[in-house]
């Protein structure tokens, strides 16, 4: 639906929708159970398999993460995150075919930094 939608189809009713921000959300009314292991992982952990048929969100630099050191490597991303203050960057087709967001800073502050502001706009888009 348009962004701004107007129905006037004369029967005498007047339907207008509007929606500055578009938003999806999912509300549960029970918990629902995670195993946190299955989503998290080391960036040595991670398979080949997983590479390829998973979208991934990496966490650190081009130093203290293998993942991130490759993306930078092989210039899916040009940020030298070890010097970030801290930020995130989406990558729509990095080099396994899939998605990938890198949060990322020089330590863990930056880190943590990052992550708040990653968390703030998805929060305004998913």
């Amino acid at each position: 639906m348009d962004s701004k939608y107007k129905n006037n189809d004369g029967d005498g009713v007047d339907l207008e929708i509007s929606q500055e921000v578009l938003k999806r959300t999912i509300e549960y009314n029970r918990t629902i159970k995670i195993d946190p292991m299955i989503l998290i992982k080391l960036d040595n952990e991670i398979s080949q398999e997983e590479k390829t048929s998973k979208n991934l969100i990496l966490l650190g630099n081009e130093i203290n993460n293998l993942l991130i050191k490759e993306l930078y490597e092989k210039n899916f991303t040009n940020l030298k995150w070890s010097a970030s203050f801290g930020e995130w960057e989406y990558i729509e087709n990095g080099p396994y075919g899939n998605s990938i967001v890198i949060v990322g800073g020089r330590d863990s502050n930056s880190i943590n930094i990052a992550i708040n502001d990653f968390i703030s706009f998805s929060m305004d888009y998913l």
